[in-house]
């Protein structure tokens, strides 16, 4: 069993002020063996003491990433600079450890981090959680396939860090008291835990016709061609719109759906830039052979699909922990019309129970079923993924 609590902060400078209302709204005489903090918070908070002194405060590991937006249950305006979720139990065990930096060969750092976290274990964990940097040398794909080579199974659930400034670049995952800019943290969970995930990407219908199959991909994420054609011709012909540079016109309201054609659920991919010779530079990587659907994004969609999503999700009745991702792209589109459009959906689907934590994310790691019936860890875009515990 896993008993949670919840807490936020808007208080970004004092750092008594900001401890005494997180210790105020948690119940720390009711730990467990083993605990574990999770939060999301504000690049804000990378300029004071408050989050190294409340840490300092609190009897248990404490991980996650920077987000341009959180919110747990109560959580003020539908957002808080600073939220956690705690997890703490006598019959599951948290296991939490960090990699160095990972442009420093990542594989044998992942490694090392799983080696440490899960020391003194015999069985797999039944549960992996990570939280990732953004780094533009090593893509949030190839550190997914890395540790899921690792876990050997084990499904993994996760985020990339994200900020709200452009390019992200203050984004930071979190270990402990400090902001890491080049680590990624890795949470084993052990016992009898039996997760469900939960994925909302893009309705039907919100499809363009033609699909194509992909026939040249260059360094994993940089889309060639499609059936034999340059990207952006391929583009071009389904209607989409080029500059006088020839640089697709706003890509990122365009998702593009890759099928694996494995029976799994098909991930999406954002577009983000145009090169010179037509390809495309995607937010992760895609396998040549895959087939590629087009579709289109506005905020009711992005309120249609959380809305389906969650709705799904409320109606599983032995909850005892919940953690949300939503695409920061999503955010971006339903800011157009309402910035708090998917947490005050988890508020309202989720506020009975309180035991959920939803963040904005650079890239969401949530495993999808295939055609046999196991679970293949995947890297997603412009999706709202959950994970109950």
């Amino acid at each position: 069993m896993i008993k949670t609590m919840t807490a936020f902060t808007d208080e970004v400078d004092d750092v008594e002020f900001a401890a005494e209302e997180i210790l105020g709204q948690l119940e720390l005489d009711g730990l467990l063996k083993s605990s574990l903090g999770i939060v999301a918070c504000s690049r804000d908070f990378m300029e004071t003491d408050v989050f190294s002194g409340l840490c300092a405060k609190l009897p248990f590991p404490v991980t996650g990433c920077t987000s341009n937006a959180c919110g747990v249950k109560g959580s003020g305006g539908y957002m808080a600079p600073l939220s956690i979720l705690v997890m703490t139990s006598d019959d599951v065990r948290f296991r939490l450890a960090y990699t160095d930096d990972i442009n420093e060969g990542y594989p044998d750092q992942i490694r090392a981090a799983w080696q440490k976290a899960s020391e003194g274990e015999d069985a797999a964990p039944a549960l992996v959680l990570t939280y990732l940097p953004l780094l533009s040398p090593v893509s949030g794909g190839a550190l997914l396939d890395e540790l899921s080579a690792t876990a050997k199974g084990a499904p993994i659930f996760g985020t990339m860090a994200v900020t709200e400034e452009p390019g992200y670049v203050s984004s930071r995952i979190i270990q402990d008291g400090e902001f890491q800019k080049d680590r990624m943290a890795v949470v084993l969970i052990y016992g009898d835990v039996h997760p469900r995930f939960y994925l909302g990407t893009i309705s039907e219908e919100k499809f363009l016709k033609s699909k194509g199959i992909i026939s040249d991909v260059r360094d994993g994420s940089i889309l060639v061609t499609v059936s034999e054609k340059p990207t952006r011709d391929f583009l071009l012909d389904l209607g989409l719109s080029a500059d006088a540079d020839g640089l697709i016109l706003l890509p990122w309201l365009y998702p593009l759906a890759v099928d694996f054609n494995d029976g799994s659920t098909p991930i999406l991919r954002a577009m983000l830039r145009t090169l010179p010779d037509g390809s495309m530079v995607l937010a992760g990587d895609v396998p040549e052979g895959a087939t590629l659907s087009v579709s289109t994004i506005d905020a009711e969609e992005v309120g249609r699909v959380a809305q389906r999503t969650l709705e799904t999700l409320a109606a599983v009745e032995d909850r005892s922990a919940v953690l949300i991702h939503s695409c920061a792209a999503r955010y971006l589109v339903a800011e157009e019309s309402d910035s708090g459009l998917e947490l005050g959906i988890v508020r309202d689907c989720l506020d009975d129970t309180g035991g959920y934590l939803i963040s904005f994310s650079a890239g969401e790691i949530c495993p999808v079923p295939t055609k046999s019936g196991s679970l293949e860890n995947r890297f997603h875009n412009f999706t709202i993924i959950a994970c109950v515990i």
